[in-house]
């Protein structure tokens, strides 16, 4: 959690990038940048810092992960680990005017995350460029360890492709509830969903509450800036509306009857509960 909001990275990792801020600054920015109604313009003067204070909590992560590496190679360990480091997001610092990573969006800022993987044995140093999915890491590292996946894991392993450094066809599809920032609180945990489907270059955004759709070409615009017009590559964006009705379909087939069921009557206890804490 070091390179999340509120940012407040160790202050060894502040002057280890030789920056001039401290903990009082620290304090002001994070005050500052949290303010709601301030608009982009009013934030800009501040976005440098607050993007060293980011900076430096992903510069302490680094260093812890340094850590585990060296303490498995004292121990003689290291040899046989796969070690992956992943993160669950990304962060928008003004990018299109936001900040933070509400799930209002799916833009590269929020949802491309680093992904570095090595497995003893295997050529190391290869810069993969094709985007893999995270539903599919659980199925790639368990086949690189050369164990079984579980039948009910949706993913699929991308391991003999790495291996032999080779790229898949399949997409990669991204979603999330428009606006729920928490699964507990009920009331918007049935919002629409925002899905993205992205193959190669391309990348296709969808907003299921307003039936609208963007199409972006990601080495021409790779800040996403600039939708394709509506009849621009067109077979293009037909096959990724099949992909997303594809997703859609299987996704709604999938959905377990039982953890449903177990969810709903723990909802149900835990408002029971609070009703019959009340006083009269």
């Amino acid at each position: 959690m070091d390179p999340h909001a509120p940012y407040y990275p160790k202050p060894e990792a502040l002057q280890e990038m030789e920056s001039e801020l401290d903990s009082s600054a620290a304090r002001r920015l994070n005050s500052f940048w949290a303010r709601e109604g301030l608009s982009s313009r009013r934030l800009l003067n501040s976005q440098r810092s607050v993007e060293c204070l980011y900076d430096a909590g992903v510069r302490w992560a680094d260093r812890q992960i340094g850590r585990l590496a060296n303490r498995l190679v004292e121990l003689n360990l290291w040899g046989q680990c796969a070690l992956a480091v992943t993160a669950d997001h990304g962060e928008e610092f003004l990018d299109h005017g936001g900040k933070f990573h509400p799930p209002i969006n799916l833009h590269e800022e929020l949802i491309r995350v680093p992904l570095l993987m090595r497995v003893p044995g295997y050529p190391q140093n290869l810069n993969v460029k094709h985007p893999i999915g995270l539903i599919d890491l659980a199925p790639t590292l368990l086949d690189a360890l050369d164990v079984p996946a579980p039948a009910s894991f949706r993913g699929r392993s991308c391991w003999e492709k790495l291996k032999n450094n080779e790229a898949w066809d399949w997409p990669v599809l991204t979603e999330s509830v428009c606006g729920c920032t928490n699964p507990f609180h009920l009331e918007t945990r049935f919002a629409p969903r925002l899905l993205s489907v992205r193959k190669g270059e391309y990348k296709l955004v969808m907003n299921f509450a307003t039936g609208s759709d963007e199409l972006f070409e990601l080495t021409s615009d790779p800040g996403e800036l600039n939708p394709l017009p509506l009849g621009a590559a067109s077979a293009m964006r037909k096959q990724f509306l099949e992909y997303a009705k594809k997703h859609v379909t299987e996704s709604l087939k999938s959905r377990d009857v039982n953890l449903r069921f177990a969810t709903q009557v723990r909802q149900l206890r835990a408002e029971w509960g609070q009703t019959l804490a009340m006083p009269n």
